[in-house]
């Protein structure tokens, strides 16, 4: 099934397709995963590799998963947008609805019991833009339950929320299980 909606997202030429982005960056994991992690948008490693979340912000992300004793194929990580935006900039708010009905699919096959979205970019992706986000409350919006951390890059960028993040991770791996 996961395979089908990537062919789709390919070949709807109503989605932005940027002519700076070097691969499609599907989702990737375990497609029966508990707990699903999703970003924004690939970066500049991922548009390399075509898989999310393997530069530095996936690094974080991995260790973290490991130290808890949670490999990468025990979980799905996806991004709303496939192609990396030009330059690396913020998803545009229109952009993630055009790619928002194929994440529904992705996440309707994978049927997590949990959704992380990692970032207040990945949040709005599904609740809309807020002018505030509390960080690690839960929310339920067709029968998925979503919470909010910071995203990786924010947390190497602000080492001293290291611990808190890493908190907030643990706490969903040990209530949602691999």
């Amino acid at each position: 099934m996961l395979k089908d909606i990537w062919e789709n997202i390919q070949n709807d030429r109503s989605l932005p397709n940027y002519p700076t982005a070097n691969k499609f960056v599907p989702g990737s994991g375990n497609p029966n995963a508990n707990i699903v992690f999703v970003g924004e948008a690939p970066g500049e490693v991922e548009d390399e590799t075509g898989i999310p979340f393997t530069g530095p912000s996936g690094k974080l992300l991995n260790d973290t998963l490991f130290n808890l004793d949670v490999g990468r194929s025990d979980v799905y990580v996806t991004n709303v947008l496939k192609w990396r935006p030009p330059n690396n900039r913020k998803p545009y708010l229109s952009e993630t609805r055009q790619f928002g009905a194929y994440l529904w699919q992705e996440l309707i096959s994978v049927n997590p019991q949990i959704i992380v979205c990692l970032g207040r970019s990945a949040f709005e992706a599904f609740f809309g833009p807020r002018q505030r986000l509390d960080f690690y409350d839960t929310y339920v919006l067709s029968g998925f339950n979503f919470v909010t951390v910071y995203h990786p890059s924010y947390v190497l960028r602000n080492l001293q929320i290291k611990d808190e993040w890493t908190a907030q991770i643990k706490e969903v791996v040990d209530k949602y299980g691999i």
